[in-house]
């Protein structure tokens, strides 16, 4: 053996050392990657539970704030068809309070321009754009449905003011076409049926708006406030005019009321004016100016032998009758808009005021303060109305809904 054998077998052994730990290396590093590998997978997969439970939890989010817009929007739904009731005094200081719920609503076509309860207490006329209706409330039904002008006219054509004859037979109702219509209405109470929607009668204004009608006691009399200014007087049974009450200056009258005896109406006109007229001798008795925009509303009140006026300015107003003019007794300004509409209830106690504000106003009269504020409708009110059994009253409104209300007064609790 040489010297250098050892040196070979020594060469040898180190290769076939470093071939193995390479080996070793390569299996380590191997076994490295797919631990690497299967940590990524087990990462990646994290990261997709992750994103799958940021996304149902998303999910359940948008759920939640749907469900919670969802609760809302039916809690204010409920509120606004119930009516929300809010007092604008001290509770503990109304005297006599009286009970207010929203118990029927009815919803119609068009903007409510105009209501009126039969003096008999059973029905209820409503006026839109070119329909007339009566609302019979025992057997819950329309014993009336009137359409006066042409229904597929794209013109709109209000009812502006509806009035009853005393005996409940007729109802009268004057539109922005210039013509005041009269209908029969059905009497029959055990079964009522459909009256006829032909109007039996017609009154032409000759090219003049109609703002207010109002039937006189005796049932034989019709009034009329109209744009020029004057207030026209007919005979029912007639259709003839018995006469004419013009002011100077002649701006259009918009609201009237009639005297219990028939002996005085009073008039409200679009400069702010109130007069009265004495009947007999067919003469202005005063005029007076009671408020910086137009008279939309004015009720005599002869239990106090007050007037109580409503006006675009935002105002109520209760007046003192006095010889030769009004005294101011008390300003109701509780409305934050124009104030439509009034309604005395049989007693005298309570007036309702409707507004452009969307809500009506419960005013006791003989403290002159405004009590309880109603809040149901989504657009003006402009009209409201009391039965004349003092048990109900209503308000229709811009939004298409007509909502009765009972009413209970301390005296029949």
């Amino acid at each position: 053996m040489t010297d250098t054998e050892p040196k070979v077998t020594d060469a040898k052994s180190l290769l076939q050392d470093l071939s193995r730990e390479y080996d070793e290396l390569t299996e380590t590093r191997n076994n490295l990657e797919k631990d690497c590998k299967a940590l990524q997978d087990q990462i990646q997969n994290q990261i997709q539970r992750i994103n799958d439970v940021n996304e149902d939890i998303t999910k359940l989010r948008a759920e939640y704030q749907e469900q919670l817009q969802n609760i809302q929007n039916a809690k204010k739904d409920e509120q606004q068809s119930e009516g929300v009731i809010l007092y604008l005094v001290d509770e503990n200081t109304i005297k006599n309070p009286a009970t207010v719920s929203q118990s029927v609503e009815i919803r119609d076509n068009s903007v409510i321009c105009a209501t009126c309860f039969s003096p008999n207490g059973a029905n209820l006329a409503i006026g839109s754009d070119k329909v007339l209706r009566v609302y019979n409330f025992e057997h819950d039904c329309f014993v009336l449905e009137a359409p006066f002008a042409d229904p597929n006219t794209t013109d709109s054509i209000y009812i502006r003011s509806i009035t009853w004859t005393p005996n409940s037979s007729q109802v009268i109702a004057g539109a922005e076409d210039h013509t005041i219509y009269i209908f029969n209405i059905s009497q029959d109470a055990a079964s009522p049926e459909k009256s006829d929607p032909t109007p039996c009668a017609r009154i032409s204004t000759a090219g003049q708006e109609v703002f207010q009608v109002q039937c006189f006691k005796d049932g034989n009399r019709l009034a009329a406030s109209l744009g020029d200014g004057s207030i026209q007087i007919w005979n029912i049974k007639t259709m003839q005019k018995i006469t004419q009450l013009v002011r100077s200056p002649e701006k259009p009258c918009i609201t009237i009321s009639i005297s219990n005896d028939s002996k005085i109406i009073a008039a409200g006109y679009s400069d702010g004016f109130v007069a009265f007229w004495n009947l007999e001798t067919q003469s202005m008795i005063f005029e007076q100016n009671c408020h910086s925009m137009t008279v939309y509303s004015c009720i005599m009140l002869p239990k106090y032998n007050r007037i109580v006026t409503s006006s675009l300015d935002k105002t109520v107003k209760i007046w003192d009758i006095i010889e030769g003019g009004l005294s101011l007794w008390k300003t109701l300004d509780k409305h934050s808009e124009y104030v439509l509409s009034l309604a005395l209830d049989p007693t005298e106690n309570w007036l309702i005021s409707g507004s452009k504000d969307m809500t009506c106003i419960i005013t006791r009269l003989d403290e002159g303060r405004m009590i309880y504020q109603l809040k149901s409708h989504e657009n003006s009110v402009i009209t409201v109305s009391f039965s004349p059994l003092g048990n109900m009253f209503c308000s229709g409104s811009g939004d298409m809904y007509v909502k009765i209300w009972t009413f209970t007064q301390p005296t029949q609790v």
